[in-house]
């Protein structure tokens, strides 16, 4: 990946650490709408505070399920599509499609 922002390799990935980041809804929010958009971070559960919308990507991030680049001073979220999603594919697919 050609980012400075450091991502964990395929090989790294558990099952225990997709589920642990599974396990937050706001997290699963997150998920769905990257489902079918890359987005900034600002744009993302947009009534909780950035320090919480941080924290919770940076789970994400490091359970491989999402990707994250910087273009400017900007950050932009983005399903990982060689990470979890990858390596557990009917898992994300099922959080990713549900309905609430």
């Amino acid at each position: 990946m050609a980012s400075d922002i450091e991502h964990p390799a395929e090989t790294d990935l558990c099952l225990d650490g997709v589920l642990r980041a599974l396990a937050d809804p706001d997290r699963r929010a997150i998920l769905t709408t990257l489902r079918t958009t890359e987005t900034l971070c600002s744009s993302l559960l947009p009534d909780r505070p950035r320090s919480t919308v941080s924290v919770h990507l940076k789970v994400l991030r490091a359970a491989g399920l999402i990707e994250q680049r910087r273009q400017g001073k900007a950050i932009l979220n983005s399903l990982r599509s060689d990470g979890a999603a990858a390596r557990y594919p009917e898992i994300v697919h099922a959080i990713t499609s549900a309905d609430g």
